[in-house]
C-alpha cells in the first residue's frame, strides 16, 4: 500500500518541479534551426529608430495585429543568442502577457535596413 502512494508523491513533485522551471522564451528559440531558416518569410519593418526603448518596439510588433491601442504587460525582456555556435546573432526576446495570454516577442535592429525585425510567438 505504501508503494503506490510514495510513487503517487514522487510523480507529483517531479511534475510540480518541471513546472516552476519552465521558460517560455528558451522553449521559443530550442525549436529554431541552426540555418537561420526560423526568420524567413515577409515581415513588416518597424521604423523607429535604433535607440528606440523596447517596450516601443513591442507596441510597434503587437500593434502589427490591426488593433489599435494594443493593451500588453511586459512580464521580462532579456538578451537572447540565436543561431549555430559560429555565427551566434543578438536578439531581443521579451515575454509579454496579452488578453489571449502570454506571447514571446523575439526583435532585432538591422543596421543597414535602419529598421527592426520582429517576430510574434
Amino acid at each position: 500500500m505504501k508503494t503506490p502512494t510514495v510513487f503517487l508523491l514522487v510523480v507529483f513533485i517531479s511534475g510540480c518541479a518541471s513546472a516552476s522551471d519552465r521558460d517560455p522564451i528558451k522553449a521559443v528559440v530550442a525549436g529554431f534551426d541552426n540555418y537561420g531558416e526560423w526568420q524567413n518569410g515577409i515581415f513588416s519593418p518597424i521604423l523607429l529608430p535604433e535607440s528606440a526603448k523596447p517596450e516601443e518596439v513591442i507596441r510597434e510588433a503587437l500593434n502589427r495585429s490591426g488593433r489599435k491601442d494594443f493593451q500588453f504587460q511586459v512580464l521580462e525582456i532579456r538578451k537572447i543568442k540565436v543561431g549555430s555556435i559560429g555565427a551566434r546573432v543578438d536578439y531581443m526576446a521579451a515575454r509579454v502577457k496579452i488578453k489571449s495570454g502570454e506571447k514571446v516577442v523575439l526583435f532585432r535592429y538591422f543596421v543597414e535596413e535602419s529598421s527592426w525585425w520582429s517576430r510574434i510567438y
